[in-house]
């Protein structure tokens, strides 16, 4: 606690309210973590000689460390991911043990004075520490990241660990310019950023190259365990507790019945007995002259009876006891029913309770082979996006101009150097906008990230442009400041069926869909250009695109760059509702799950366009870097999803 405080208050003597030194000393302090970025030191023109004789803080890690003056002192390379560029550290071994700064990985929080190192020297500026703040050591033994130089499929077996090299960090500050560059390209022309859903109902390219969601296979997981512990009920096993609900039934029914015969045995001696009384009485009466002709007509006691009021209560008496009787048989009835009602009803909620175990029948698939999606989590089949455009139109057809930017997925079992299982698209739609305005918009936005990332990202790209790909930065310049080709598809097909230099593996003729080679050989070897391609067959697109008057051809286009062929991929959108339900029945794909994409059409039609642009294409043009698996921080490809 005391190193704590001590450390503390050293760090917090560095600042000014919160907020770093004293702006005039030219050191920018980051304003969350009390320390000063080694880009902004290393970053500026001068190359940090301007903030000789100041004290920083600095924080990071050490990617190379020698001890010299025979253990005196040591050098260290410490790079903190800000920039490419590592700043060098001169540590005595009066401040700390220098075996424990020296290893590669070495993680350090140093604090010192840049100075001006020895002539000759390569640094302009350099880190003398006076303090060492805070150290997390690194085993280099153990370190797989200790060696100096390794192959990028190599460096994939320690996804968790690759960033910290110079190539997989540099890729990683060019990924966040060119998403930077993104938001600012579109929210400069008034586009509003939408975040379209994850989790589809929809096959948005109709290919069926989708990954499921489902929580069915946990269900029948669990069914499956607790079917071990608990067996489920047989068809016997119900038979005979539907048995049991008949003979309880019979029970009652034969119980009920008892009791109103029962019922009624006891009534007719009831009214017998009160007959018999009423007559005796009026026998007695007449034996004492004392009932009149009138009541003898009448059949009725005269109010002036002499019958004493002991013979009176001894009837009631006998009447009573008698009803008592009665009374006690039907509640005894009463009771046995009650009973045999609990037995029923506890052999009807045996049988519900075998019957929805019945139900829970092991694996996931009824007797026909089908799938039950309504016991599913959301009722229906659900899947993981491949695009975001579908929901993208929905606002598109409210607000006019949207993005949307996020991941996508396809379950295509491609292990091609292409190819990813989870990638992120740029999906713009524009209302109001045909096939030329989409066309348009990708070719400003594509020169727009090129012009970014030659301004704001130029040490990564040399870097990059050494180490992988020479023409990394000429390319960029070309597609920045270069105008498009535009051909229809027709014609690149024309210009590729001439082609006498050479034999492509994917034979030329109208009508296929173009393969990278063709694409390649198109922006490469024929224009030395980004070229677009436009209306192509409709039978190998999607059924959203609009159906050109020709009948055989859609209003779709593709941008094609060199190295790494189609970037972005886009169309004018069926806009007509009778067009759109007939595509879709062209294609046999279930109406239901596109009945609202249709209302769209239904409801206020819009002309409409838009386009989706492969993120990480888009970064192996950019780069250089030859697989798309190191170009996203955490590649999905089949049998690998780390993390």
């Amino acid at each position: 606690m005391e190193g704590e405080s001590k450390l503390s208050s050293e760090l917090q003597s560095l600042t000014v309210s919160g907020n770093g030194p004293a702006e005039t000393s030219g050191v920018q302090w980051a304003k969350f973590s009390k320390r000063v970025l080694i880009s902004t030191i290393l970053g500026r023109p001068d190359g940090g000689l301007g903030l000789v004789g100041e004290r920083v803080v600095v924080g990071g890690w050490v990617k190379t460390g020698r001890e010299q003056g025979k253990g005196s002192f040591a050098f260290l390379e410490v790079n903190d991911g800000s920039c490419t560029k590592n700043l060098q550290v001169l540590v005595n071994a009066t401040i700390a043990p220098l075996n424990q700064l020296t290893p590669t990985g070495t993680c350090v929080l140093i604090e010192g004075e840049l100075k001006q190192p020895p002539q000759g020297v390569k640094q302009k500026v350099e880190l003398c520490v006076e303090k060492l703040l805070e150290v997390g050591l690194c085993d280099a033994s153990r370190y797989p990241m200790a060696k100096a130089r390794f192959s990028l499929d190599h460096l994939r077996t320690y996804m968790h660990l690759r960033v910290r090299t110079n190539t997989i960090s540099a890729v990683a500050r060019i990924r966040n310019a060119v998403a930077y560059a993104t938001h600012s390209f579109f929210q400069q022309h008034g586009f509003l950023y939408v975040h379209t859903p994850i989790i589809t109902t929809s096959d948005c390219e109709g290919a069926g190259e989708m990954f499921q969601v489902t929580t069915l296979l946990n269900e029948a997981e669990k069914r499956d365990k607790e079917a071990k512990i608990n067996p489920l009920p047989t068809e016997t096993e119900i038979a005979e507790a539907k048995e049991t609900i008949a003979l309880k039934k019979n029970v009652v029914k034969k119980l009920k019945e008892e009791k109103e015969a029962a019922i009624g045995v006891a009534l007719q001696e009831v009214n017998k007995d009160t007959s018999d009384c009423n007559g005796s009485r009026e026998k007695k009466l007449e034996g004492t002259g004392l009932l009149s002709e009138a009541d003898k007509r009448e059949g009725k006691a005269s109010a002036n009876s002499s019958l004493t009021e002991a013979e009176d209560a001894a009837r009631n008496e006998t009447i009573s006891v008698e009803g008592d009787s009665v009374k006690m048989s039907k509640e005894e009835k009463q009771a046995a029913i009650y009973a045999a009602l609990q037995e029923l009803n506890r052999a009807k909620e045996n049988l519900a309770k075998l019957e929805e175990r019945a139900k829970l029948k092991p694996g996931i698939r009824q007797k026909d082979g089908s799938v039950d999606y309504s016991a599913d989590f959301f009722g229906r089949q659900a899947f993981l996006t491949v695009s975001g455009q579908l929901q993208a139109e929905t606002y598109a057809c409210a607000l006019s101009s949207v993005y949307t930017f996020g991941p996508t997925f396809r379950a295509e079992n491609s292990h091609t150097h292409r190819h990813l299982a989870e990638f992120w698209m740029v999906e713009p739609e524009i209302a109001f906008a045909d096939l030329e305005d989409a066309m348009n918009c990708a070719e400003s936005y594509v020169k727009f990230i090129c012009t970014w990332l030659l301004d704001s990202c130029l040490d990564e790209m040399e870097f990059l442009a050494k180490m992988y790909d020479k023409s990394a930065i000429a390319r960029l310049q070309l597609v920045a400041t270069s105008p498009f080709v535009r051909i229809s598809y027709t014609e690149a097909i024309q210009v590729l069926q001439q082609v006498n230099d050479r034999k492509f593996e994917n034979e030329v003729e109208w009508g296929i869909d173009l393969a990278s080679e063709h694409e390649r050989y198109l922006t490469e070897e024929v224009y030395n250009k980004p070229v677009i391609v436009y209306n192509y067959p409709k039978d190998i697109k999607a059924f959203y695109m609009r159906a050109n008057d020709d009948g055989m051809t859609v209003a779709a286009m593709d941008v094609l760059v060199p190295k790494v062929g189609e970037l972005v991929g886009g169309s004018q959108r069926e806009e007509r509702y009778e067009v759109l339900e007939r595509r879709l029945m062209e294609m046999k794909l279930p109406r239901e799950p596109y009945e609202w994409y249709l209302d769209l059409r239904k409801f206020g039609t819009v002309k409409h366009a838009g386009f989706g642009l492969g993120f990480e294409r888009m970064l192996l043009f950019a780069t250089g870097i030859e697989n798309i698996r190191d170009v996203i921080p955490f590649p999905r490809y089949p049998g690998k999803a780390e993390l």
